[in-house]
């Protein structure tokens, strides 16, 4: 309640009037909410303008180092009875992992994905295809 009290048609410069008023009492609301929550200048000082956030998550110095360093973790992760197996089962079943998976109980199908492509090109047998 602001006090502005109006009756339909106005006189000439009423509407002025309350306009005014409006704007007298937004001032005074503006004013009121800047003591409570002070309002941030937009521009930066200096000091925190030459902040800047460096996100080196993930990064990679040198990718074929990591690679064979993975290559290594892969390769000592498999027993030479799982790799053994692996090898006959791929010769039976070719690229259908799922059932190479089966005959390894100790690996899952994407296990065996990433073996047959770590070790590619290394020796697993692709010609005693059946």
């Amino acid at each position: 309640s602001s006090g502005i009290n109006a009756e339909w048609p106005l006189r000439p410069g009423e509407l002025a009037e309350i306009v005014e008023q409006l704007n007298e009492h937004q001032e005074s609301e503006d004013k009121q909410l800047e003591c409570v929550a002070p309002i941030p200048p937009m521009i930066l000082n200096p000091v925190d303008r030459g902040r800047r956030f460096y996100n080196e998550n993930g990064r990679t110095f040198d990718p074929m180092e990591e690679h064979k360093h993975h290559m290594q973790i892969v390769s000592h992760i498999w027993t030479e009875a799982e790799r053994q197996t692996f090898k006959e089962k791929f010769g039976q079943h070719g690229k259908v992992f799922h059932k190479i998976a089966s005959h390894i109980p100790t690996k899952t199908v994407a296990q065996c994905i990433q073996f047959y492509y770590f070790s590619k090109k290394k020796k697993v047998p692709t010609a005693t295809l059946r």
